[in-house]
């Protein structure tokens, strides 16, 4: 008895350990000053120090725990330079030059490499997309049959197709429900952005960005087609208060009716300002969102006529 008593308590501490396992990042970036400070910040918390190193001979270590996968800022020379890493609880290696900070080599990070995929898979995408966007608001009186609008809006179901290939790929990685917040505003279809969030990981869809996502879904679901309306109480024809729960709206197809709870109307030509790839700052669900980008948007053009 004894013995399986000693083998669980052993078993238990196995397993914490395992849960606490940290970060290592070995890193070596030429034209760092020696006893120069390296330091690690939560993006959504920057003025958390995760961890911090001193840099000999270019080379620095830095050690450490995060509680989950997410957007981490390398600081060098005092703040002045930083670079972003998607990361996790893993060991890593980050080589390049204090020079140009925005292009280090990192090896050893899964979730990281999910990340610069997602980078360069939709920063052209998007840069091309602000282009046209720009372009259309010097023409406030465009028609919605032009060229220019055709090719915007085929450029708009390019990237959602991009991000579902991308989804798909990815329903594991915490870069995924990140890929989704981010994109999310291009998408006036809730039920399509919903799909794409449940064909995630469970734990991906409850980790940080996940859980934003499914705030501002559970937010635009409310009086959307095809969902249920809110509850409401109205006064019956004898003047009884009727509570009508469990309605809901209107489904695509379904025939319109005088007393439709919910209406619906034409989506707007143009997404509400498509936002850049970068998310630098973030506040969990309960405090609000704030997100800035460092692709800024240009104002949404005027809908076309028709």
């Amino acid at each position: 008895m004894k013995k399986y008593l000693l083998f669980c308590l052993l078993g238990a501490s196995f397993t914490a350990s395992a849960q606490k396992k940290g970060f290592v990042i070995n890193g070596t970036i030429t034209g760092l000053a020696d006893k120069s400070v390296v330091s690690l910040t939560d993006v959504n918390n920057p003025t958390d120090t995760l961890a911090s190193g001193t840099v000999q001979n270019g080379s620095f270590v830095l050690k450490g725990t995060i509680e989950e996968a997410n957007l981490h800022q390398l600081n060098f020379a005092g703040g002045q330079k930083k670079a972003v890493l998607f990361m996790g609880n893993e060991n890593m290696t980050v080589k390049g030059s204090i020079d140009n900070v925005q292009q280090l080599d990192v090896k050893g990070s899964a979730i990281n490499s999910d990340f610069m995929e997602f980078q360069n898979t939709f920063s052209p995408l998007f840069r091309q997309l602000t282009e046209m966007n720009q372009r259309l608001s010097g023409n406030p009186n465009i028609r919605k049959d032009d060229s220019m609008v055709v090719a915007y809006m085929k450029q708009i179901d390019k990237v959602k197709a991009t991000l579902d290939k991308f989804v798909a790929n990815k329903k594991t990685s915490p870069v995924a429900s990140f890929a989704l917040v981010v994109t999310s505003e291009i998408e006036e279809d809730v039920n399509a952005t919903d799909r794409r969030f449940h064909s995630l990981d469970t734990a991906v869809q409850h980790n940080f960005y996940g859980k934003i996502l499914a705030q501002r879904l559970g937010d635009a679901k409310i009086g959307a087609v095809g969902t249920d309306a809110i509850e409401f109480t109205q006064n019956d024809t004898t003047g009884k208060a009727a509570p009508a729960p469990g309605q809901r709206g209107p489904r695509p197809g379904d025939k319109a009716t005088a007393d439709a709870i919910v209406t619906t109307a034409m989506p707007p030509m143009t997404p509400r300002n498509p936002r850049g790839v970068f998310i630098l700052k973030a506040r969990p669900p309960g405090a609000g969102v704030s997100i800035n980008h460092a692709m800024r948007p240009s104002s949404t053009p005027s809908s076309p006529r028709d």
